[in-house]
């Protein structure tokens, strides 16, 4: 049961540190939506309210929880697609590189340790 609760705090300061870092980045999601240094300000408020980033940070981060746990990922600013298919697009790949990584670990690890 200690594991499991250890686990689940884990996981919540994942989520608390993750969306608060992204919130305290310096760059301005609408400003790289805009693709413009000085934007039209009606655009800029039109997008904040969509993307909802016009919220207090706890709605915000309510709103986040809650999508993550009905695995909606939001959809990405860079390629405009669900962050989910983007995640699955390359997921094969990212198998294959740490498979690969785990097994030479290991033989390397098995070589240069002696044994007893």
């Amino acid at each position: 049961m200690k594991r499991i609760l250890s686990g689940l705090l884990s996981v919540v300061i994942s989520f608390v540190i993750t969306f608060f870092l992204v919130k305290t980045s310096p760059c301005n999601p609408i400003r790289f939506l805009t693709g413009k240094e000085n934007p039209n300000p009606e655009l800029v408020q039109q997008l904040t309210e969509y993307y909802g980033l016009d919220q207090p940070l706890t709605n915000q981060f309510v709103i986040y929880v809650r999508n993550l746990f009905q695995g909606d990922f939001g959809y990405s600013y860079v390629s405009d697609k669900p962050v989910w298919d983007i995640i699955v697009a390359r997921l094969p790949v990212t198998l294959l590189l740490s498979t690969t990584s785990v097994f030479l670990s290991m033989i390397l690890g098995m070589l240069i340790l002696p044994s007893k």
